[in-house]
């Protein structure tokens, strides 16, 4: 598995229709009720030949891309098969309805500060078919997935005003 620059994600992007956003979990009993217990990174858009992972880097919150036939079962670490049921929760009708959708609109927050993480993606924004706007944020560690809010409205709000972030941007050309 290998990491997506940025041509490569838009190329990506430029094809792909979205079916599910799927995240990893364990089921286990709790009080004699089994569970399924959601894990928050990585995340995957899933296509009907492919995922797209986003997952996060080890304390410090970038966000890497990633192509994938199958979840990788990282957020287990590397004894997952020893593991009682692991699956996917499929949250992807609750924020794309049931019909596949495309990524119309990538604005990704990109660190611009002098240092190791110059040039790494902060925060994603992607906006999908029927203007569907989906934010991942992976604050500590694990991506907060939320609609509703934009780069500007996320906790690194503060950063844009500074000066530390700059935003990189793709928009999907309009369909003639």
């Amino acid at each position: 598995m290998r990491e997506l620059g940025w041509d490569e994600l838009i190329a990506y992007l430029d094809t792909a229709s979205f079916t599910g956003l799927l995240f990893e979990g364990q089921f286990m009993e709790f009080d004699g009720i089994k569970r399924f217990l959601p894990m928050s990174t990585p995340v995957y858009l899933e296509t009907a030949t492919s995922l797209l992972k986003l997952s996060t880097g080890v304390n410090n919150g970038n966000v890497f891309f990633s192509v994938v036939d199958a979840p990788t079962w990282e957020s287990f670490g590397e004894d997952w098969e020893e593991m009682d049921e692991v699956g996917v929760v499929d949250v992807g009708s609750t924020y794309f309805g049931d019909d596949p959708v495309q990524c119309t609109q990538l604005r990704c927050a990109i660190d611009n500060q002098p240092g190791p993480e110059n040039g790494e993606v902060l925060l994603v924004e992607m906006t999908f078919t029927r203007e569907q706007r989906v934010l991942f944020d992976p604050w500590w560690d694990a991506f907060r997935v939320q609609t509703a809010m934009s780069l500007e409205s996320a906790h690194i709000f503060t950063d844009f005003l500074a000066g530390k972030v700059d935003v990189r941007e793709w928009s999907r050309p309009a369909a003639e």
